[in-house]
């Protein structure tokens, strides 16, 4: 697994749980949005990166780190941030890091950005450790978008880097405030408004691409030619939203002998017809929302 680590993401200390000799686990390479990306999955006590590591392997990236499965800590500098699925942090590999599992198992997804591009764009707000909390809207649309970049078909998929980089820069600018970049204005920032509606208001069943396009103050066509980016439409978008949330709701009751919850989870993600719901979910995820929740 350190041999990987150092071939995929540069030089980092691999620490097993005492008395443990072997790791259940590994990395996997891949691209997302046309950059270099790694899913690591393991059940060691830490991965390391301390000054010795970097003066042998400077780093030339920031690691945007998004937790997948299980739960860790991501310590750099001062900073201490407790990632649950669903959560995202941001490191940078030219200081020393800490990445905490204890021995639990956990799997995480590592975009690679580049450190001179992440400069250009974004100048001085990009700052390492940066921590978003599954909850936040931005963090939910930078998700959606990951997960759209996951598919095969659109690893190299320009588009959605550029998608997806618009929704990371209106969190910085949230977050630090310093003003928009020209890069992010225009059609990228009305996407990220977009996303970050559909995030806020999916639950709501009278929500749809029109009333979309009302908040935006946008023509509905206009709205679907900027949903092209992501390689589909608005009403999809939202659609895709709701099954995303009621499957991560589904996933939180495993086990629940509750006769009522589907519809409950349902109801609550903005459904308000079942059997579209079920059909949807099975088109989308292979089984049925009751397979979630009680898989035997």
């Amino acid at each position: 697994m350190t041999d990987r680590l150092h071939k995929i993401c540069g030089r980092f200390a691999v620490v097993p749980m005492d008395g443990q000799h072997s790791v259940r686990g590994g990395t996997e390479s891949t691209r997302l949005g046309g950059q270099d990306a790694v899913i690591v999955s393991q059940n060691i006590n830490r991965i390391s990166r301390d000054a010795q590591c970097i003066r042998r392997d400077p780093g030339e990236n920031y690691f945007l780190i998004f937790q997948d499965h299980g739960r860790a800590v991501m310590c750099q500098e001062s900073t201490q941030f407790q990632m649950k699925p669903g959560d995202v942090a941001l490191i940078d590999s030219t200081k020393p890091s800490d990445f905490i599992y204890a021995g639990l198992r956990s799997q995480q997804i590592s975009v690679h950005l580049p450190r001179d591009e992440m400069r250009l764009r974004f100048g001085t707000k990009i700052q390492s450790t940066l921590g978003i909390l599954k909850q936040d809207a931005l963090g939910l649309a930078m998700r959606a978008i990951l997960v759209k970049m996951l598919e095969p078909a659109n690893h190299e998929s320009g588009h959605l880097k550029e998608a997806f980089m618009a929704v990371f820069g209106s969190f910085l600018h949230e977050r630090y405030g310093h003003g928009v970049p020209a890069r992010l204005r225009g059609n990228h920032t009305l996407l990220s408004a977009a996303l970050q509606q559909i995030s806020l208001r999916f639950p709501d069943p009278a929500f749809n691409a029109v009333s979309l396009a009302t908040t935006l103050n946008v023509p509905p066509r206009s709205l679907q030619r900027l949903f092209q980016s992501l390689g589909e439409t608005p009403s999809r978008s939202i659609l895709n939203t709701r099954l995303s949330a009621s499957h991560d709701r589904l996933k939180l009751q495993v086990g629940s002998l509750h006769t009522r919850l589907v519809s409950s989870v349902a109801y609550g993600c903005g459904f308000n017809d079942l059997s579209f719901f079920y059909r949807e979910f099975r088109k989308k995820y292979g089984v049925t929302p009751g397979h979630i929740v009680n898989p035997c």
